[in-house]
């Protein structure tokens, strides 16, 4: 008779343990549910970095490297004061790689590799280089 009846319970309210491990977003610090700390900004935005190495499409790599400058942009605004972490290294960077690795593959025919995949591989090599850098700024 009431065996359904309590069942559903635990998928209708979140555990307290997950409320508590929520992932920081950069946007938390600009609707001030985040206290502003540097570091913790550094920390968050490393690990967007670590996300959109994940990501294996070029065009949704692109478009959530867009939003995540967005993100920047806007924080930047908020703490003019601040030195906030940003991409333009990042921008800088691509394209050199790119350009190398389009003259990699023209230079070899036997290796012709996806355009598709040479860019997204480039995007994945100037994101490394960007988390590497920004790691070093919170050591």
């Amino acid at each position: 008779m009431f065996e359904g009846l309590y069942s559903n319970i635990s998928q209708k309210y979140p555990k307290r343990r997950d409320l508590y491990d929520r992932k920081v977003l950069l946007e938390d610090f600009l609707r001030d549910e985040k206290e502003f700390n540097l570091k913790e900004v550094i920390k968050t935005f490393i690990e967007n970095l670590k996300e959109l190495l994940e990501e294996d499409e070029s065009l949704l790599l692109i478009e959530k490297i867009s939003l995540l400058d967005g993100t920047l942009k806007k924080l930047k605004e908020q703490y003019s004061d601040e030195d906030l972490p940003n991409l333009e290294d990042f921008y800088r960077d691509l394209s050199p790689v790119l350009m190398q690795k389009y003259w990699e593959l023209n230079l070899n025919p036997h290796n012709k590799e996806a355009f598709e995949h040479l860019f997204l591989h480039s995007l994945h090599i100037a994101l490394e280089e960007e988390i590497y850098i920004w790691q070093e700024k919170i050591v």
